[in-house]
């Protein structure tokens, strides 16, 4: 049968860490069982933004991705899984890897966290003698073998994926004292099987932690079984017998894919096998095995509907989550046809008794296709909204994959790739404890760069208004649900788009506040003169809102800081900080926020002027629908206020930043980000 195709040897690899907006779910099923391994895939360059949304969805949102490590591994990589492999309470991650079309076996890696969301390469800091290697690792188990309380490693290798496919002993690494593991493959029958999945549960409900590996047609003909923790410190034994008749016999068929998961709430973790698709003479289709408490299988009968397409489609992955919040578990089946053409997800729920239904085309609709296949799937909240999102990891050599927000109770809406990056290999997980789900991907190219992300999330990009004005009352609105097509985090360059009017290059830097972009005040502005170094990008067509968070402590006439959407020199609308003194005592109130329009070189009547807490810092909003213009800000990011509505006619043709107007003595603005959303 085919697999995959093999990454090209020598390959250069390069790690990069994606920031974004949304927890991460570190298992990838519901916790009835331990958890198996975050599945692989890989990913290449630069953000791609969303470019609409429906309404009361929120899309989440990536900015650029920044490299953070580079690894020179002679080798083809199969996947990445994070853990705390080290015991120090931050996430690392597991490369696991091998040989494709060959017999030889490649060591598999430990990146250790050092504590600020950056990666290195420790292997030799965790195993401090001989390391598992592998040939062809198709999965990876992650669970607590030895009963420790840390993550210990399975890896289900195939070996040669060509005639005779003679097959390769799988791998175990066991956790140790002091945060190290050992190589603990000697625990593990001397088999040389055919590995294609493998899974893990306590399935006689004795306390530790036993497997099912899902064996098919190598040279030895060694057929799937079920294997038990022995010891309970990580000491496998061969368990034949366990699964019902024919399914220990290849000559019957095989399974591709395989999941324990508690199908009828009755507590013991049963068996999904996802079927080969081979469709030999009375073989087996896809099944749902009942666990009787003391590890042994047995048929639920009709319990998988018809696959999408064809008998002899192949099940590449199973999920399990409850996607329609009923309190049990359904089933997400990945589905390719036999020569490894198509893809399609299959989204069955379960009817409360262990048996499942066919709901695809209402919450997950796809059309008969020849794409290219996926290799594994996903459930991770993505946008933090409660809803678990889905996320498909492509065939090797086609790095696109798809994205699936959840709109609510398991209907699911394809949605661009929020993630800026497109690869094959990939892994999600929150890599700096902020709460936030951040993208580790691969690529094989050195001569690609890459990127540090971060992310919003939904509480940014589905704000509501609902605080009071800290000084001028105002009222308050809801603010619509957005996309962003655009985010600038200042992380030591300007992102690509950007242009200067009037640059000055000695009155603006990315270094002297690391992580901002400082601009040193200058004279003249929107009213008169030629304006120094605004900061500006194409204008988006239609409504569109754009936000900033700046620093800046004006002190004398008329120093302003702040947002900028601008159609022509004197024909403008800003929102920003100033400081200004006059007569006037309603238009100048010293520092404070203030919201002008600029007409043919004049002001408005209006700046609406509002003294707020904060003598520094401020969250600035700017929309833009049709002709009305609305300026909020915000204290803290998440509560926002109107500062006041302005009407104009000007055509923008540019969005961006303005520190200017600093007739007196020069002062400096550092802004912290800057993002552009469109609106309905």
């Amino acid at each position: 049968m085919k697999h995959r195709i093999s990454i090209a040897t020598q390959a250069f690899l390069i790690l990069v860490l994606v920031s974004c907006s949304s927890p991460i779910p570190a298992t990838e099923k519901q916790p009835t069982s331990p958890p198996d391994i975050l599945p692989s895939a890989t990913a290449p360059p630069m953000p791609t933004p969303i470019p609409s949304a429906t309404p009361g969805i929120c899309p989440p949102y990536y900015s650029e991705a920044q490299e953070i490590l580079r690894l020179n591994l002679p080798s083809d990589l199969f996947g990445l899984v994070p853990a705390d492999f080290n015991d120090d309470g931050w996430l690392d991650v597991l490369v696991y890897r091998g040989f494709n079309q060959t017999q030889n076996a490649a060591p598999l890696e430990i990146l250790l966290n050092d504590g600020h969301g950056n990666l290195y390469l420790g292997t030799d800091q965790v195993f401090s003698e001989s390391v598992p290697s592998t040939v062809a690792p198709r999965e990876a188990v992650v669970a607590d073998f030895n009963g420790d309380g840390r993550p210990d490693i399975f890896l289900a290798d195939q070996g040669l994926d060509a005639p005779p496919t003679p097959g390769q002993r799988n791998s175990i690494a066991l956790s140790i004292p002091d945060g190290l593991m050992v190589d603990a493959s000697a625990n593990w029958p001397d088999f040389t099987d055919f590995s294609h999945s493998a899974t893990a549960a306590d399935i006689d409900m004795d306390g530790d932690v036993d497997l099912y590996v899902g064996n098919t047609w190598g040279e030895n003909m060694i057929p799937p079984a079920i294997f038990l923790n022995s010891d309970g410190k990580g000491t496998f034994i061969h368990a034949g017998g366990r699964l019902p008749y024919p399914l220990e016999d290849l000559d019957f068929g095989a399974f591709t894919t395989s999941e324990f998961v508690d199908v009828n709430n009755d507590t013991f973790p049963d068996l999904i096998l996802g079927d080969a698709g081979d469709d030999l003479e009375g073989g087996p289709d896809s099944h749902v095995l009942l666990n009787d408490g003391r590890g042994y299988f047995k048929y639920s009968k009709n319990a998988i509907p018809p696959k999408p397409w064809s008998d002899t489609n192949s099940a590449l992955d199973i999920k399990a989550a409850d996607i329609n919040e009923d309190g049990y578990q359904d089933l997400l089946i990945l589905f390719t046809r036999w020569e490894y053409m198509g893809r399609y997800i299959q989204v069955l729920i379960n009817n409360q008794d262990g048996t499942f239904r066919d709901e695809t085309a209402t919450r997950l609709p796809q059309s008969e296709n020849y794409d290219h296949w996926f290799t594994w799937v996903q459930l991770l909240d993505i946008n933090l909204d409660g809803q678990l999102d889905l996320v498909t990891f492509p065939s090797w050599g086609d790095k696109q994959f798809n994205f699936y927000i959840n709109t609510g109770n398991g209907f699911f809406q394809e949605m661009p790739n929020p993630f800026g990056f497109t690869s094959e290999i990939f892994t999600i997980f929150d890599i700096d404890q902020d709460g936030d789900l951040d993208a580790l991907w691969t690529t094989i190219y050195p001569e690609e760069v890459y990127y540090l992300n971060r992310s919003n999330g939904c509480n940014t990009l589905g704000q509501r208004v609902t605080s009071t004005p800290v000084a001028a009352p105002a009222p308050t609105t809801d603010m619509a649900t957005t996309v962003s097509p655009f985010r600038d985090d200042f992380n030591g360059a300007l992102s690509i788009g950007w242009d200067w009017i009037g640059e000055d290059p000695a009155h603006w830097n990315l270094t002297e506040s690391p992580g901002d972009l400082r601009i040193i005040l200058q004279p003249d502005g929107m009213g008169e003169g030629e304006p120094t170094n605004l900061l500006v990008r194409e204008a988006p067509g239609g409504n569109f809102e754009i936000t900033t968070l700046v620093d800046f402590l004006p002190t004398s006439n008329f120093q302003f800081a702040g947002l900028l959407i601008y159609q022509s020199q004197g024909n403008a609308v800003q929102l920003g900080r100033a400081f200004a003194e006059c007569s006037v005592s309603n238009k100048c109130l010293g520092n404070a926020i203030y919201f002008e329009m600029v007409e043919g070189g004049a002001s408005g009547e209006l700046n609406f002027g509002t003294i707020v807490k904060s003598e520094t810092q401020a969250y600035l909003r700017l929309r833009r629908e049709g002709t009305t213009y609305t300026g909020y800000y915000s204290e803290n990011g998440t509560e926002w206020v109107i500062i006041g509505v302005h009407e104009s006619n000007i055509v923008p043709r540019y969005v961006g930043l303005i520190a200017a107007q600093a007739y007196q003595s020069e002062t400096t603005a550092d802004f912290d980000y800057f993002t552009i959303y469109l609106l309905p």
